[in-house]
C-alpha cells in the first residue's frame, strides 16, 4: 500500500521541478554556450604586377568561463569577379620534448626543462590549441587580391567546450576597400572597414 505524501516530500518535489525547469530554460537560452569573441583588422600592400598582398589578422578573446579548443579556422575573400580562401596560421599546438641536459632540478621540480621540437610540427597527441579563460591571441594569413577590388573579408573560426560536444561556430567580417590617390602626396592609403563579430554556437 503505497503511503500518501507528505507535505514535506511535496515541497521537495515542487523545488526539483523548478530546479529542472530553471536548468531547461537556461539551456535554452544559451546557457551552455562559449563566450568567446572575434575582431579582425586588415593591410594592403601594393605588390606592383595588378595585385595587392592583403594581410588579415582575427584575434580571439575567451570569455570568463572555461577554455575553448580551436578546431579550424578559415578566411574567405570575395570581390566582385573572383574569391580566395585561406586558413589563419599559427593555431594548432607545437609539439614539445624534455629536454636532457646535465641542468640539476630543484627538489620541487617534477619534470626537465621542456624545449620546442624543430622543425614545428603538431604533437601526436592533443594538437588543438586550447585558449584559457581571460585570455586572447592573434592569428594571421596573407591573400593576393587584385588592386582595383573591393572585397569583402569574412572568417571563420569553430571549436568545442566541455561538456558541450557540438562545435561552437564564431564569424568575423571585413571591408577592404581600394587604394586611393592622395592629392596632396600621392601616397596611396588603405581605408578599411572595422570587423563586425558573430557567434553561433
Amino acid at each position: 500500500m503505497t503511503l500518501p505524501k507528505t507535505l514535506l516530500e511535496w515541497t521537495q518535489l515542487f523545488a526539483l521541478l523548478l530546479a529542472g525547469t530553471f536548468f531547461l530554460v537556461k539551456l535554452g537560452q544559451g546557457w551552455l554556450m562559449v563566450n568567446l569573441s572575434l575582431s579582425g583588422n586588415a593591410k594592403r600592400t601594393p605588390k606592383g604586377d595588378g595585385f595587392d598582398a592583403l594581410a588579415v589578422t582575427v584575434t580571439l578573446t575567451k570569455g570568463s568561463i572555461g577554455s575553448v579548443k580551436i578546431h579550424d579556422t578559415d578566411v574567405l575573400v570575395r570581390w566582385s569577379d573572383g574569391s580566395k580562401r585561406e586558413s589563419l596560421k599559427g593555431t594548432s599546438r607545437i609539439a614539445t620534448s624534455p629536454s636532457h641536459s646535465s641542468i640539476v632540478r630543484l627538489p620541487w621540480q617534477s619534470s626537465p626543462p621542456y624545449h620546442i621540437v624543430r622543425p614545428w610540427m603538431p604533437p601526436a597527441k592533443r594538437p588543438l590549441y586550447r585558449l584559457p579563460p581571460g585570455e586572447s591571441t592573434a592569428w594571421s594569413c596573407v591573400l593576393s587580391v587584385p588592386t582595383e577590388a573591393i572585397c569583402v573579408i569574412e572568417a571563420i573560426v569553430i571549436g568545442t567546450q566541455w561538456p558541450n560536444w557540438y562545435p561552437g561556430q564564431w564569424h568575423c567580417s571585413l571591408i577592404s576597400l581600394p587604394a586611393e590617390k592622395s592629392l596632396s602626396s600621392g601616397d596611396r592609403c588603405w581605408p578599411t572597414v572595422p570587423g563586425s563579430v558573430g557567434a553561433d554556437a
